[in-house]
């Protein structure tokens, strides 16, 4: 049997532990990696898998919290014959239609809008302080 990654209860305990102690030794750097469980676990296949399970094991190793990943037992380690790859559907696809993507035009005149209207969005206190400056992402949405 080949070694994936822990259990989904286990990597959630071993992720909350390591949470804690970046939390409690000041947030340097960027937090634990998230592990693949609940959604993540049904969607992703085993490589996915060993390869968070893997970065969890580099990032507990890079940030002297490597003590904190316990030996596992038996029943904690989801274990295959052969790695697999997640076949299935990408969340959402099978129930949306493609959305429609913005032009700069469109953008342009949204962003406008936007900081036309932004003291009535987020309060004036708020917008003291903070402003829209562009639309981020691959989709812009």
């Amino acid at each position: 049997m080949k070694f994936v990654c822990p259990m989904p209860p286990r990597w959630s305990d071993i992720y909350l532990a390591l949470q804690d102690a970046w939390e409690d030794s000041g947030r340097q750097g960027e937090g634990p990696p998230v592990p693949l469980i609940l959604n993540g676990w049904v969607f992703t296949g085993d490589f996915e898998k060993n390869h968070r399970w893997q970065q969890t094991i580099e990032w507990a190793n890079s940030n002297g919290l490597a003590h904190l990943i316990p030996e596992l037992k038996e029943s904690e380690k989801y274990q295959v014959v052969e790695f697999t790859g997640y076949s299935g559907p990408v969340i959402g696809e099978q129930f949306e239609k493609p959305k429609h993507k913005p032009s700069k035009t469109e953008l342009n005149q949204a962003l406008k809008r936007l900081q036309e209207d932004w003291p009535v969005i987020v309060g004036a206190e708020m917008a003291a302080h903070t402003f829209p400056v562009r639309f981020t992402g691959h989709k812009k949405r």
